[in-house]
């Protein structure tokens, strides 16, 4: 898994690096060696959700680097909602959340703005065959907060976004499955965000010196 680790670490500095500057300094002040550690952090936390045996990759299995791939559909939809941001990552502060508010953790899942108690109304619902449900009761699910508190819920709950989102708009070309997970629908509004976020990931895909170091059943049984 280490290689594995470096190759991610590797692929996210390219579009964030150790010396990148963002807004709100204050929220975003790390050393190079906590960004280091932070981006091993987030790349770790993704790999333990796309290789979980339990669930399945967005690229067909005959692909032996379907798990791999998944991995990076997930990072290039990270860079373009939170750039992986500190603020972002650890909600510090009203910037790190965006639409309005609403949206929580590197991956900006939509769950409400925070109540006074720092919870989001709407909790979300990981089901068996891998898609979600949304629920507001309070109890059922993970909140935003959770999904702060740990990443690894953030990208399981991006993960289960996407694959409603490539299943709902199978019959689009690939660059198009994102709209779902962009917008709420598969309408045209959402066309220039899918293409963005999975031009990138493709980008990615096809470069031979970011070709992934291990095949997945190196990692786990298909």
């Amino acid at each position: 898994m280490e290689t594995m680790l470096s190759w991610l670490v590797g692929i996210i500095l390219t579009v964030s690096p150790i010396n990148q500057q963002w807004s709100y300094p204050e929220a975003n002040k790390e050393t190079s060696e906590e960004r280091t550690e932070r981006y091993r952090s987030i790349s770790e936390d993704l790999l333990s959700v796309v290789y979980d045996p339990t669930e399945i990759p967005l690229v067909s299995r005959e692909d032996p680097f379907a798990r791999a791939k998944t991995a990076l559909v997930l990072l290039a939809i990270a860079n373009y909602e939170s750039g992986f941001r500190r603020d972002v990552d650890f909600n510090l502060g009203a910037e790190s959340r965006g639409d309005h508010g609403r949206s929580w953790c590197l991956m900006q899942v939509n769950l409400g703005a925070p109540s006074k108690a720092g919870k989001s109304p709407t909790r979300i619902v990981f089901t068996s065959n891998g898609t979600y449900e949304w629920a507001y009761d309070g109890t059922n699910g993970y909140g935003g907060e959770d999904l702060v508190r740990d990443r690894k819920l953030c990208f399981r709950a991006a993960l289960h976004m996407v694959r409603v989102s490539f299943n709902a708009c199978g019959k689009l070309p690939a660059e198009e499955r994102l709209r779902v997970y962009a917008s709420g629908t598969c309408s045209e509004s959402a066309s220039k965000a899918s293409r963005r976020r999975m031009r990138l990931a493709q980008h990615w895909m096809s470069n031979p010196r970011l070709k992934p170091p291990l095949m997945d059943l190196a990692l786990v049984d298909m």
